[in-house]
């Protein structure tokens, strides 16, 4: 478990796995009318995971927060109460 701690904390092996699972997910060949249910489904839950991901990494390496605005201190949503 610490290895795994380790790893995530170093920012290539973390661009490394990202790159290769992106290429691994974008390789799938694309369903058809003879795919099993749970290939279609495996198919289109790992390109939705991977679309979000790279949405946020986008976000965050221009310097935005992904979870959107952060309202300010006290206020709910960014109203007064």
């Amino acid at each position: 478990m610490e290895a795994i701690k380790q790893l995530l904390h170093n920012p290539m092996a973390v661009l490394a796995a990202y790159y290769v699972a992106s290429a691994a997910i974008s390789g799938m060949p694309q369903p058809d009318q003879g795919s099993s249910k749970g290939y279609r489904w495996l198919y289109t839950t790992l390109h939705l995971l991977a679309a979000n991901f790279s949405q946020i990494a986008t976000q965050w390496r221009n310097g935005g927060n992904p979870m959107g605005p952060v309202a300010p201190q006290g206020t709910i949503a960014g109203n007064k109460e």
